[in-house]
């Protein structure tokens, strides 16, 4: 059986690690002159004056994915002594690296089509976005049970503790409006529509063993709930059965065009500065949920069950033995299923948005220079999260923009991160990142973050100086004849 178990974890293992390969990073929050920074500050827009438009599906592209500080190369690297040349597997490894509860979360968004203006101290912007955000999530027990089998667990009680996913797939209209209430004091808002496309959550999924020292039985408890809206239509056999058949019934109109499941959210955050060089600022983001309403399948299980082996059919023989094992083996199964009825139904949900709490400092210690620092904090299945970033922002001429930044993210220290932004002619182009060196070395990262994007801006025209130059005398050339 440890065999079957390694083959469970490795196989659950590498689609974690594939899926996420593929937020909003923190160096991006006080990068200059960006509009999108509103979308970890509403308050903070970036926009001097006049108004700008995203390029359609190119304003703004985010993906990010980080785990609690493992990564693939924890698993597979180079051997040492006689297998230095050769790449291993190595569980044990893999297992040391783990925390008592661990997640792998990823995220991505596209932006569609974003407008915003200024007009004196008051900023609007419309945008429309597709978001995906995912999180498979275990704890170690269950990690070394599938590596290790039972034998350990022989005389003990053994908890696997909760595991599951929670995936959400949404679009979003999404209104900002900020204002610059005082000269030390701006604030912010944004009101979210927001439709999910397909869900998936589950809730107290997990099982307990206890083994006797005598290991003459096993007794076993399970239960879980699991919640899916999605183009997958699942049919059941029998009443309480786990003979499952999923059909697809993606049709790309139907989905795409699906308005049946809404939900709403708000970003809110404000700046102050308490001194001239000194601002403080704070934000509240993707405070929100998703009431899913249709294309729904629901899965209940809870029960317990009792293996005190296979009773063979002729136990009085020396071995005992029996003609044919695939009655007993159905007599089992039979067994189980009894025992832990999976109910099939059709409920509705929700579910919440990944919220996000934003707090920060900058110090401006020249002009067009400042040093800053940001706390971020999440918050996931009752547990806070949090990672911390410092930053050296830099404002050079009109057109460039440079962001250095070191941020502890998560149990995952170094991470070393750049943000840039270029105008040219009304072009912006912008990047950020908190790892520079991830897309280089996916498999030893466990933080991976990058966000680009491109706005034409057209700033408005500079009154003063139009008036100051419609009053400039007229010199007459001295050799013009009167």
């Amino acid at each position: 059986m440890p065999g079957v178990y390694r083959i469970l974890f490795l196989f659950s293992l590498v689609l974690l690690v594939n899926f996420g390969l593929k937020g909003q990073p923190n160096t991006f929050y006080f990068m200059k002159g960006v509009v999108q920074t509103r979308e970890m500050n509403p308050a903070k827009h970036g926009l001097e004056s006049g108004y700008y438009v995203g390029l359609p599906f190119l304003s703004s592209v985010d993906l990010s994915a980080n785990t609690n500080n493992w990564n693939f190369n924890d698993l597979v690297h180079r051997g040492a002594g006689l297998q230095k040349d050769s790449m291993i597997w190595d569980f044990e490894n893999l297992l040391k690296t783990f925390d008592q509860k661990n997640y792998l979360r990823e995220s991505a968004s596209l932006t569609f089509a974003e407008y915003g203006w200024k007009k004196k101290q008051n900023f609007f912007a419309v945008s429309i976005s597709e978001h995906e955000t995912a999180e498979p999530f275990f704890e170690k027990p269950l990690a070394e049970f599938l590596y290790y089998g039972n034998e350990p667990l022989i005389g003990t009680t053994f908890k696997s503790g909760d595991f599951g996913l929670m995936a959400q797939h949404y679009r979003q209209f999404a209104f900002t409006y900020s204002r610059q209430n005082s000269r030390k004091l701006s604030t912010g808002i944004t009101g979210k529509l927001l439709f999910g496309m397909a869900g998936i959550a589950t809730k107290g999924i997990g099982f307990e063993t206890e083994m006797p020292a005598s290991g003459d039985q096993i007794n076993f408890k399970g239960s879980g709930e699991m919640y899916l809206s999605g183009p997958v239509e699942i049919l059941q056999s029998q009443p309480n059965g786990y003979d499952l058949q999923f059909s697809n019934s993606f049709k790309a109109g139907k989905y795409l065009l699906n308005f049946g499941n809404p939900g709403l959210a708000v970003d809110l955050g404000l700046t102050y500065k308490v001194l001239k060089n000194l601002e403080l600022s704070v934000s509240l983001i993707d405070l929100g949920f998703i009431n899913w309403r249709n294309n729904l399948s629901s899965l209940t299980e809870d029960g317990n069950f009792s293996y005190e082996g296979i009773q063979l059919n002729a136990p009085g023989k020396v071995p005992p033995t029996a003609s044919s094992f695939q009655p007993l083996l159905d007599n089992l199964k039979d067994s189980i299923v009894k025992a832990f009825p999976l109910e099939l139904t059709s409920q509705r949900f929700s579910t919440l948005l990944p919220a996000k709490l934003y707090l920060g400092g900058e110090y401006t210690v020249i002009k067009n220079v400042s040093i800053a620092a940001l706390a971020s904090i999440r918050m996931f299945k009752k547990q806070l999260f949090g990672s911390y970033t410092a930053s050296v922002n830099a404002v050079l001429g009109k057109s460039l923009t440079l962001t250095a930044a070191y941020t502890y993210f998560e149990s995952t220290p170094n991470n070393l991160g750049m943000g840039l932004s270029y105008k040219f002619r009304g072009l912006q182009l912008y990047a950020a990142t908190d790892n520079v060196v991830s897309p280089f070395y996916p498999n030893q990262a466990s933080n991976l973050s990058i966000r680009v994007g491109i706005n034409l801006l057209f700033p408005e025209p500079d009154r003063r100086e139009q008036r100051r130059r419609a009053f400039v005398p007229k010199v007459r050339n001295k050799y013009h004849r009167f």
